[in-house]
């Protein structure tokens, strides 16, 4: 069924003032709403499916520029480490010998995110190189680093012809892949009655 709920958050969308298209669903009789509605969602989730099957072929990508990056990564912090153990120091103790002046000050602290996000990036190669390609998809939150990801999407090539024709079709396909997952965020709000009559 259609539901309160539904025509609920419609109305609450159309109330916003920047939404003409739900204003437009407004108007439209019940049934009409629905159908479009459910028309709508099954574009969307054709784009959307094909969206998320380009996600393990980047997923690859993505972990090929990581490891690139953890190497790099990894020669900074052996050669700190290289060099505060020749003089006699452990990390922490040579981090804390570079201060006194605002220049030292700053490079301690480079140099603690740098520790930091080799830790992290190097904690998330291992855990996604482990994983399968449908397994990665619950490890999305170890694909977020915007450097990695820039780099990885540059030299993407999508195993599906989505490329064909340019900027504009890969625009419109992530922004229908985007509604598909609107519409079952949706479907989960009402069934847990997020969403309550206005």
């Amino acid at each position: 069924a259609y539901g309160k709920n539904t025509h609920s958050l419609l109305t609450t969308f159309a109330k916003l003032g920047e939404f003409d298209f739900f204003d437009m669903i407004l108007k439209k009789s019940e049934a009409e709403q629905a159908k479009m509605i459910k028309t709508l969602s099954f574009v969307a989730g054709l784009a959307g499916a094909a969206v998320f099957s380009q996600f393990p072929a980047f997923s690859q990508q993505y972990v090929q520029r990581l490891a690139g990056q953890v190497d790099a990564l990894a020669e900074v912090v052996v050669d700190f480490d290289t060099s505060a153990l020749e003089a006699g120091l452990g990390r922490e103790a040579a981090l804390q010998e570079m201060t006194g002046t605002p220049f030292l000050d700053a490079r301690q602290s480079d140099m603690r995110a740098t520790f930091a996000r080799h830790a992290r990036l190097a904690d998330s190669l291992a855990v996604l190189r482990a994983a399968t390609p449908i397994e990665r998809l619950t490890q999305l939150h170890r694909c977020t680093d915007p450097d990695v990801a820039q780099a990885a999407y540059a030299d993407f090539s999508p195993a599906l012809p989505l490329k064909a024709q340019g900027p504009s079709l890969r625009v419109l396909v992530v922004f229908l892949g985007g509604f598909w997952v609107a519409r079952y965020f949706l479907s989960f709000s009402f069934h847990f009655g997020l969403f309550k009559s206005i």
